[in-house]
């Protein structure tokens, strides 16, 4: 349980749960929760007295209490092949009402009547799912993916506060002892941005280094980072080309 100075109960949970474990490195985790939650509205803005409105639309204090549960999994059989999976589900979770950009404006009553409204908590149900996958064919070269999902409802008016999908996919290869490359991709349906990370290095010893590299960053049929607009197909927000090189130098006295 936690409290805040004021000795105002904000949040408290149990967590039971039963692990098992199996052959090659595989296990299978199952929970289930129950959760308390307690807002004020100072916390998010001003406080109401008689002469001034609080950061709330309605009520300056709500709670709410959540059931979910938790499904995770994993295996790693061998050196090649390693898998896990995260599934979690909740109900009654709070929606701060915040809105999550273009795609996803508010979505509480009081926003959907009036955009400028102030903040109007609710409850909502939600689904995150994170899964990942590597493969290690040689010692040398190693991939991954992962993908993350965020998914929120609100109850009240049964609209999306944000549905957001994050993938990865990253990859490096050992040339030699000293000498590697790195890849990583990244996506995100929310932000609607595509960024790349590409890395050539060379470490022959400690504190001598070089390092070339190549980011980019993209919007893909997304909202414009300068002018908020709607833009179809892919269209670049930065790139960067960089060198960096270290060494350290040795001197006995």
């Amino acid at each position: 349980m936690q409290f805040d100075w004021r000795g105002r109960s904000q949040y408290a949970y149990h967590f039971p749960r039963v692990a098992l474990n199996f052959k090659r490195q595989t296990f299978l985790q199952l929970a289930v929760y129950r959760d308390y939650a307690r807002l004020f509205e100072e916390e998010f803005g001003a406080k109401r007295t008689a002469a001034r409105a609080g950061a709330f639309f309605g009520p300056a204090e709500r709670s709410t209490y959540w059931n979910g549960y938790t499904i995770t999994a994993g295996t790693n059989p061998g050196k090649k092949y390693s898998a896990n999976v995260i599934v979690d589900g909740s109900w009654k979770v709070f929606d701060y009402d915040f809105g999550a950009g273009p795609k996803f404006p508010r979505v509480s009553p009081a926003a959907l009547a009036n955009p400028n409204a102030p903040l109007d908590p609710g409850t909502g149900n939600t689904t995150d799912i994170t899964a990942s996958f590597a493969w290690q064919p040689a010692e040398a070269f190693r991939a991954s993916i992962d993908y993350t999902k965020s998914r929120l409802t609100r109850i009240d008016t049964r609209r999306t506060a944000y549905d957001q999908n994050l993938w990865s996919l990253r990859a490096s290869y050992y040339f030699t002892r000293f000498t590697f490359a790195r890849a990583r991709v990244d996506y995100d349906t929310l932000a609607t941005r595509v960024r790349g990370q590409f890395l050539l290095g060379w470490t022959p010893h400690p504190g001598t280094s070089l390092y070339i590299g190549y980011n980019d960053d993209l919007n893909y049929n997304g909202y414009s980072p300068f002018t908020t607009r709607f833009e179809p197909g892919f269209n670049r927000n930065q790139r960067t080309f960089f060198v960096k090189m270290s060494y350290l130098l040795r001197r006995g006295l």
